[in-house]
């Protein structure tokens, strides 16, 4: 929901808020600080900015044009059986972490469910720096997830004071319209679903809400509704 969203983006430096710092502007095709390019030793506020072949919304997100992806050979036959399982992981962390922490035991969770289910490709797109010290209740388990092959970083990087995170929500979207999976989550991606069609699909027909119970994980017999299909439907192709 909108409060998950809005503490994800305090805890991560995704915040919009001017400031009286300089302000840090990254984007194609030059990076640059605004109003003079003096030192300063305070955390500066940036803003990801595009030009040419790109859109930027009022909360200065960037989605571009042109293709953002490439498909090895491995994914040319997936789309039979079950469907990919992409989990939102720091929406997924914090509505674990009763959305005043990240807690890593919720991607976890979400990976053995599915793995009961028998389903074969579970990710979670999560931002680099929740693998620092003191950005998760647990940076080990978020590396064996890593190493496992369930958990994927999405770019996050320091410059002096400042840190540059890419919206890990398009990486989301990205990867299930392009294999056709069911994305878990408890957000309703409000900035990024008229932005792509295959986006739009995606936010429209897979999404798949979870229900914590303290470590008990539940999901609805009717993702879509009454009218819509069953979750074993839901899941396959």
């Amino acid at each position: 929901g909108g409060g998950a969203r809005n503490r994800r983006e305090q805890a991560g430096g995704r915040g919009r808020h001017e400031g009286a710092g300089p302000l840090f502007t990254v984007g194609a095709p030059t990076t640059q600080f605004g109003r003079g390019g003096g030192c300063s030793t305070q955390p500066r506020v940036f803003r990801f900015t595009g030009t040419g072949a790109s859109k930027r919304g009022e909360q200065g997100k960037v989605v571009s044009v042109g293709p953002t992806m490439y498909v090895g050979e491995q994914g040319n036959n997936e789309k039979k059986g079950l469907r990919p399982i992409v989990i939102d992981g720091s929406n997924v962390a914090m509505s674990h972490g009763l959305h005043s922490v990240f807690s890593s035991r919720g991607i976890e969770l979400v990976v053995k469910y599915f793995s009961a289910r028998g389903h074969q490709k579970i990710v979670a797109f999560v931002p680099q720096y929740r693998s620092k010290p003191s950005q998760s209740t647990d940076r080990e388990l978020l590396e064996r997830l890593h190493k496992a092959g369930h958990l994927v970083f999405t770019p996050s990087r320091e410059v002096g004071s400042v840190r540059i995170t890419s919206y890990d929500d398009t990486f989301i979207l990205d990867y299930a319209a392009m294999h056709g999976g069911v994305v878990i989550t408890r957000d309703n991606y409000r900035d990024l679903v008229n932005e792509k069609e295959t986006w739009r699909e995606v936010v429209e027909k897979r999404i798949l809400m979870p229900t914590f119970v303290g470590d008990d994980i539940m999901f609805p017999h009717d993702p879509l509704g009454r009218n819509g299909p069953s979750l074993d439907q839901f899941l396959t192709f």
